[in-house]
Order: C-alpha cells, then structure tokens, then sequence
C-alpha cells in the first residue's frame, strides 16, 4: 500500500513536472516568436521610411525653414507620409523659406513677365520670406516604379483607397498640429497649397523685426539665412 502511493506520489510529481516543461517551452516559444516578429516589424517599418518619407528635395526644403518651426515640420511630413498617406502616394514640400528676391521675381510674373499672376505678395510681404510657410504638392506613383512622377492639387483624389481624399489627410494633420490653411480661410478660397504658422505675427511685424535687427544668422548650403528672433 505504501509502495503504490509512493509511486503515485512520484507519478504525479513527473506528470506535474512534464506539464511544467511543456508549459515553459510553450512560453520560450511564444517569447522567441514575439521577439522574432517584433524585429521583422521594425525592419519593415525602417524599410519602409528609407523607401517612402525620405524625399530628399522635401528634407532640404524643410532644413531651410525657421527653426521654431523646423523639426515640427519634418515630424508632420514625416507622419503624413507614413502614418496616413497610402502607398503610391507621396507628400512633396513645393516651397518653403523663399528670398525677397525670389518672392520679387514670382510678383512680377503676370505682371512684368509672361505667365499667370501666382501671388499678390512683393518681396517682404509673404511668411514664406521668414520660413513659417510651406507649400505643397502630391505625387503619385502611377506604374509602381517607385519615381512618383505624377504631381498633383486634386483635393478629392484619393490615391491609396482609403476613404479619405489625400489632400484631407495631409491638411488635417498640419491644420492639427496649428497652421493655417489657404484652401479656406474665412469661408474663401484663398492658397490652396499653402500651410503657414505665424505665431499671431504679420508680415509687416515680421519685417519690422528684420529692419531692426532682431535677428540670428544662419548658414544652410552656402546661404546666409536671416531668422527673426520670437
């Protein structure tokens, strides 16, 4: 009698000890499955950022801006091209800091020179002369080879099926984040690429900052670039 409960005691001590294996190995399994599927992700994510976000004329445009507003920017494009903006398509930065000699020569277009007025601003008289505003553009990769050579200002399009137009996804993001949109302002069309952040700042206070000095100098590329201080 003794004989058979001891080996019951040890019957169940192995049973319960084999069913402790099972469960651990079961456990380590699904532990090596998490890590492995994690890494997978992250190198898919990171595959994806270098393959989409990383326009580089748009990251050259961005580094031009004032940097109260810089990395909040590259943040912004960074998550509309990644987090809401499908596959085919791609946000571009068209403008973004823009010199008074630029801004001069784009006022004199329709005007002085051939083509069609695209601004009522003379130099000193945009937020793009300070770098608190950007344009934009979409592109589109039209055959999937990856050269998105297709640009586009349909505010209805919806390139990558999602529901929502992509010109939205992008407007909701910036307008989201504090800046102003030219689609609307006021109940009227106004820009309809144009993002900027003033900072509750007119041109004209802007100008008059620059007039007096009040400012930092920084070099970008060979370019000595004037930023109010605010």
């Amino acid at each position: 009698m003794i004989h058979d409960f001891k080996l019951t005691i040890i019957n169940c001590i192995l049973i319960a000890f084999a069913f402790t294996n099972a469960e651990l190995i079961l456990k380590l399994v699904a532990l090596v499955f998490t890590i492995v599927y994690t890494g997978y992700k992250i190198v898919e994510i990171h595959q994806n950022l270098k393959n989409k976000k990383m326009d580089q004329i748009s990251i050259d445009r961005i580094k031009t801006l004032h940097p109260k507003i810089r990395q909040e920017v590259l943040d912004l494009y960074t998550k509309a091209n990644n987090l809401e903006l499908g596959k085919g398509v791609r946000l571009r930065l068209s403008y973004t800091f823009r010199t008074f000699e630029e801004q001069d020569k784009l006022y004199a277009q329709g005007r002085t020179i051939k083509g069609d007025k695209v601004t009522n601003a003379k130099g000193g008289q945009s937020i793009h002369n300070y770098g608190f505003a950007l344009d934009i553009v979409l592109m589109y990769d039209k055959d999937g080879d990856g050269k998105f050579e297709e640009v586009s200002w349909d505010t209805k399009r919806d390139g990558d099926k999602d529901g929502i137009s992509d010109w939205l996804e992008v407007t909701k993001i910036f307008t989201s984040a504090g800046y102003t949109n030219g689609f609307i302002t006021n109940g009227k069309k106004w820009d309809l690429p144009h993002f900027q952040r003033d900072f509750g700042l007119s041109w004209q206070k802007m100008k008059a900052k620059l007039d007096s000095k009040d400012y930092i100098e920084e070099t970008i590329n060979g370019y000595k670039y004037k930023y109010i201080n605010i």
